[in-house]
């Protein structure tokens, strides 16, 4: 079964993000705040085929980068990419966002997102595109 984790604070998202996931036969793990999402990547980041993650979180201490909740909470974000592709560089990461930022999207992407969404999209089109990736990552891609 293909696991995916899902970090982002909006609950009532995750709940429409989590259902159509599991439905489609994903184990779903969900993070609504980066210590939440540390902890699971702790004891299953070796597991997970994916992780989407919203940019804007509250603020969260990465592994001694303290982010402050400026800009929205993107440091934080920005900050926990960061330390998910240091330690698991193999990872495809999407970012899944309200924020619509030019510069927030090339940090992003310069961070080792594989692509950057913005919401409002349809479940179905975040879908095909988490399929795509790890399909690529079975392949080697």
């Amino acid at each position: 079964m293909k696991k995916i984790l899902f970090i982002d604070d909006d609950l009532i998202g995750l709940e429409d993000v989590f259902d159509f996931f599991a439905l489609a036969g994903y184990d779903v793990l969900i993070a609504e705040s980066v210590a939440t999402a540390i902890d699971i990547l702790k004891t299953e980041g070796a597991n997970i085929q994916a992780v989407v993650l919203d940019i804007i979180m509250p603020y969260g201490d990465i592994s001694g980068f303290n982010s402050n909740n400026t800009a929205m909470g993107m440091r934080t974000g920005l900050a926990l990419l960061d330390r998910i592709r240091q330690l698991y560089p193999l990872v495809p990461i999407l970012v899944f966002t309200n924020l619509r930022d030019n510069e927030a999207k090339e940090k992003a992407i310069k961070s080792g997102a594989k692509i950057y969404i913005e919401k409002p999209a349809s479940l179905s089109e975040l879908f095909n595109k988490v399929e795509e990736f790890i399909a690529n990552k079975e392949k080697g891609e």
